[in-house]
């Protein structure tokens, strides 16, 4: 673990997710828990419990921001694709060092995200050439029926 970081229970997320880095002492919603990257994902576990409150994919960011180290709280913010937030505030006893491993790892996994995420935005424009199909998704999604991530979901 990176100097600074508590150990924490192993989270499982599925057999095949390689855990890359833990790092305890990191709240969110005011709760203390610790942060779990792997290869796919970012998740942060309450402390004491083996469920993942926040569990997100590296596809579903849009980037990340840091607060300035001069700040009182030392801060992660992850921006996601749908324009939300999730904000994450380092607590131990380095949190400066913490924070940034966790951006540091960030940076090298999610950019590997986005050719899966290409794929996806490909295959969506493809099936919108298809003109039933457009018309299903502007009768369904532009009129506000259903959200595109509804929409898409069920195909």
């Amino acid at each position: 673990l990176p100097h600074g970081s508590s150990p924490v229970p192993c989270v499982v997320m599925s057999e095949a997710e390689e855990t890359i880095l833990v790092v305890g002492n990191v709240r969110h919603k005011k709760q203390d828990g610790s942060l779990v990257l792997t290869r796919s994902r970012i998740a942060w576990s309450p402390e004491g419990s083996s469920e993942l409150e926040t569990n997100t994919l590296y596809t579903q960011l849009k980037s990340h921001r840091l607060s300035k180290e001069s700040s009182s709280k030392i801060q992660l913010q992850l921006v996601l694709q749908d324009g939300g937030t999730i904000n994450f505030h380092f607590t131990g006893s380095n949190p400066i060092v913490d924070r940034k491993s966790v951006s540091e790892s960030l940076q090298r996994s999610m950019p590997k995200a986005l050719p899966q995420l290409s794929e996806e935005i490909e295959a969506k424009r493809s099936l919108l050439q298809n003109e039933d199909f457009y018309h299903l998704y502007k009768d369904m999604v532009v009129s506000g029926i259903i959200t595109a991530e509804e929409f898409w979901a069920n195909r």
